[in-house]
């Protein structure tokens, strides 16, 4: 099992450049995608001069319709801040319902004589007035552990899995590992991202690592790529009854090579990327009506069929986005860097930075619902979540 040092991520967009600053306790590291990029960034870091790449206006006309918003923008924000420090952060998130949310990352406490605990706590539980931190233990390979968890995909709030490295599987009170590395005779495999139904689920992550769990059996499933894969979606077309399944993969830090997947059963294609040039993190879609990619920059299609990936026009981003999702063609988030949050309502984007701004740290996943929308990441040096509760 891979044990990973939380780090403090951040990064922003200049040109095709991709940057980034990277934090751990004690140390403070720097790296960009050429050496002029470092010389720059280290500049920026001295002067204490604020970063301002763009000057998209901040609730611009949206793309696509010359009506009325068919969504609204108006929500009420809470920041809740956990840990003691040392690098906590959280890195998914499961927004089941009102009363009933999951964050999970690495979480860091002190004891009751100062020091800090070695383990950290893996989840926080919403119970719809507060957080609650735990510690998800389980038993791997002849030793009890408790690793930190990189991604949540909740089918119910009693059918929840786990991607820490390997997969986890609960009902909010007991878990069951799986060390799918032995099950599938493939030791390099290390997941970060789920997502499925209760019929069957995929797993992704480090270097092109993909799997499929359907209820019996896992599957080793070759991914055509050694990229990270960082982010996986899928929803029923509501005409054609199939899934549809896309997964993204990068190299996001140290280079511009990106893919974008689909996956069907147990066979994954790469699709094109025309015309882009720079990192991707995330995807969500509609099936049939939107398909959106996001990292340096938004773009989407009608269909994918169509040959080009196109901007998504005027949505205000300024920062790398780490995440998007949502819950309708017309009610998209899009987080990431320095707290950058966007909403899309059917025809407007609006950003909510006065109440999301972070300033030394980003937002890595945005899950939300009929009610709410959640985000979740670090505030260096604290986990943090920005919880927006829908207005009449």
């Amino acid at each position: 099992m891979e044990r990973h040092m939380p780090l403090i991520r951040i990064s922003w967009m200049r040109g095709i450049r991709v940057f980034e600053m990277v934090l751990a306790p004690a140390r403070m590291t720097m790296r960009a995608s050429s050496r002029g990029g470092k010389l720059l960034l280290a500049a920026f870091l001295l002067s204490g001069v604020s970063l301002s790449i763009s000057s998209c206006a901040r609730d611009p006309a949206g793309p696509s319709s010359d009506g009325p918003d068919t969504t609204s923008h108006s929500f009420s924000w809470s920041v809740i801040h956990l840990g003691d420090g040392a690098s906590s952060i959280l890195f998914d998130v499961a927004n089941i319902n009102d009363t009933l949310a999951y964050a999970v990352g690495a979480v860091y406490k002190r004891d009751s004589i100062g020091g800090w605990d070695p383990l950290p706590y893996n989840m926080a539980k919403w119970n719809g007035s507060t957080w609650e931190l735990k510690r998800i233990s389980v038993q791997f390979r002849g030793r009890e552990i408790a690793p930190p968890i990189y991604g949540i995909h909740a089918n119910s709030a009693t059918d929840i899995w786990l991607a820490a490295g390997m997969a986890i599987h609960g009902n909010g009170s007991s878990w069951t590992p799986y060390d799918v590395r032995l099950l599938t005779g493939r030791d390099s495999l290390s997941f970060h991202k789920c997502w499925g139904t209760a019929n069957f689920m995929y797993f992704v992550g480090d270097r092109g690592s993909m799997a499929q769990f359907d209820g019996t059996t896992w599957t080793y499933m070759p991914s055509g790529t050694s990229l990270d894969i960082r982010d996986i979606f899928g929803s029923q077309n509501t005409q054609t009854r199939s899934w549809e399944i896309l997964a993204i993969a990068s190299q996001q830090y140290t280079s511009l090579e990106r893919r974008i997947l689909r996956i069907s059963g147990l066979s994954v294609e790469a699709l094109p990327d025309v015309p882009l040039a720079q990192p991707l993190t995330t995807c969500w879609f509609v099936p049939g009506v939107r398909y959106m990619v996001a990292g340096s920059g938004i773009h989407e299609k009608g269909t994918l069929e169509e040959v080009l990936w196109r901007p998504s026009p005027d949505n205000g981003t300024r920062f790398y986005i780490e995440a998007i999702r949502g819950t309708a063609a017309n009610d998209i988030f899009a987080v990431g860097g320095f707290g950058e949050c966007v909403h899309y309502s059917g025809r407007t984007w609006k950003s909510y930075s006065n109440q999301s701004a972070i300033a030394l740290g980003s937002y890595f996943r945005v899950a939300a619902n009929s009610q709410s929308v959640i985000m979740v990441g670090q505030s260096s040096p604290l986990a943090v979540i920005l919880m927006g509760t829908r207005l009449p």
